[in-house]
């Protein structure tokens, strides 16, 4: 699930959570919130890795404990 905002001056957000509801509810909340632009909304690490460093968000909402991977795995690899 990704979607983007329409400021490009805004900060930019992505999602790393494996609960779907959850996911989508923090995506459609910061996206409506008018103060961040949702760069990316993922399920598990894999994918996340693989999208996230094109995307380049300012800030990453983290789940710690993803189906594929340790959170903190990927935070490291990340960073």
């Amino acid at each position: 699930m990704e979607t983007t905002g329409s400021a490009a001056s805004l900060p930019k957000v992505a999602f790393i959570e494996d609960e779907f509801l959850l996911l989508g509810l923090l995506a459609e909340y910061f996206g409506k919130s008018g103060s961040f632009c949702v760069a990316g909304a993922y399920a598990d690490g894999q994918t996340a890795m693989a999208r996230i460093c094109e995307k380049a968000p300012d800030l990453v909402v983290l789940d710690l404990q993803l189906p594929d991977m340790d959170g903190f795995d990927l935070l490291a690899e990340l960073n």
